[in-house]
């Protein structure tokens, strides 16, 4: 997503600096360039769409009216260049993510929304501009809301407006609106879908949905630290890397980003006949366990809701004879997770006792992922 921002923010801006004298093959390709990015984004996810009204309103701002026309059919090219996927695909992903609709849907009353929006945007900010994905780390785990997090997001909230107020009284007015559009207007536009519908798309994914944002946050500090800060500029745009790099730094120490390989270790030990099960339907889960599967492995791979685990293995069981089973026991299985505790460990009981039947228990491994919703429990039934 921010890569298609960075291209057709470029493009736009390119061909509005230009001048008219511009050679007419230069002008086509940033047209046709902004178009294709702009669609890439849309394909690329559907809240891209908020990037739209930033494009629009640049337009608006910095151009003047004679241009309006020709801009408004390089965005209608890039819907068209998206309408077939619409017509045809989005039907498929609603079909598979039946769920999305309920996890942003609002619930309580007037003021208890209100607050969840406050909380959305503050972590949102936060999360894009200092903490990044480490907030996934923080408690509690499974609830979309960190109140770390939330605190902090308030804090850059507030460095965010020292920065528009030290650019508007230096009068960089040009600058600090091109960077207000392109990156607060998102947000702003984002905030206000989520009260008029209902709905939390400002903090789904902690905020990785509204990120075409990001580029226009970070211009308007860079302005800031640029143009408005005098004799600390270089203090103050040190300090800001450190704390970037400390983030980043400790980002990379703190993660175990090979959470599969053991499942793949455990694997191509052997040649036996193996089932390796997961109670965990996440995409993020199944993938990156596909990903680093051997592809010479002997195996198969059997995921399912929590509920759904112990009849699937029913069925796989009496389909075939497996010399080996792997047991990937998900703490956070994300989709269809159970509603409490009890029945979560009530649910991996009657797995478990369905395996013992069957095998003996050989191993067991505890591995940790990414975030703390990839803590899984390996176990090896023979």
């Amino acid at each position: 997503m921010l890569f298609w921002v960075v291209v057709s923010g470029w493009c736009l801006l390119a061909l509005i600096e230009g001048s008219e004298a511009s050679q007419q093959k230069q002008r086509s390709l940033l047209r046709m360039g902004l178009a294709i990015s702009l669609a890439a984004g849309l394909l690329t996810q559907y809240l891209f769409a908020y990037w739209f009204f930033a494009v629009a309103a640049l337009i608006l701002y910095l151009e003047d009216r004679k241009h309006w026309f020709q801009h408004g059919l390089t965005l209608a090219a890039a819907i068209l260049l998206f309408t077939p996927w619409a017509l045809w695909g989005t039907r498929q992903q609603v079909h598979n993510r039946q769920d999305v609709l309920s996890q942003i849907s609002s619930v309580g009353g007037p003021l208890q929304a209100a607050f969840r929006h406050g909380q959305d945007l503050a972590q949102t900010l936060g999360d894009h501009l200092l903490l990044g994905h480490l907030t996934t780390d923080m408690l509690p785990v499974a609830e979309p809301i960190k109140p770390t997090a939330v605190a902090v997001g308030w804090a850059v909230i507030g460095f965010v407006g020292l920065c528009v107020v030290g650019l508007y009284r230096r009068r960089q007015y040009r600058v600090l609106m091109i960077a207000v559009l392109m990156g607060l207007l998102p947000l702003a536009v984002a905030l206000a879908v989520d009260v008029a519908a209902n709905t939390y798309t400002l903090g789904f994914g902690w905020g990785r949905s509204v990120m075409v944002a990001l580029p226009g946050c970070l211009l308007l500090i860079a302005a800031w630290l640029e143009l408005a800060t005098g004799r600390w500029r270089g203090p103050l745009t040190a300090a800001l890397l450190a704390a970037y790099l400390t983030v980043n730094i400790a980002d990379l120490g703190m993660r175990d980003r090979q959470m599969f390989t053991a499942v793949n270790d455990e694997l191509i030990s052997t040649n036996e006949p193996t089932l390796v099960v997961m109670n965990s339907r996440a995409w993020g889960h199944v993938l990156r366990l596909i990903y680093y599967l051997d592809d010479t492995a002997n195996a198969e791979v059997l995921v399912a809701d929590p509920a759904n685990v112990s009849a699937a293995l029913t069925t796989a069981l009496a389909a075939k004879d497996y010399e080996r089973i792997l047991w990937l026991k998900s703490e956070y299985p994300l989709w269809g997770e159970p509603k409490t505790r009890d029945q979560a460990q009530a649910l991996i009981a009657d797995t478990e006792g369905l395996l013992q039947m069957r095998s003996s228990l050989q191993s067991t491994q505890t591995l940790s992922g990414t975030m703390k919703l990839d803590h899984f429990e390996l176990q090896v039934y023979r």
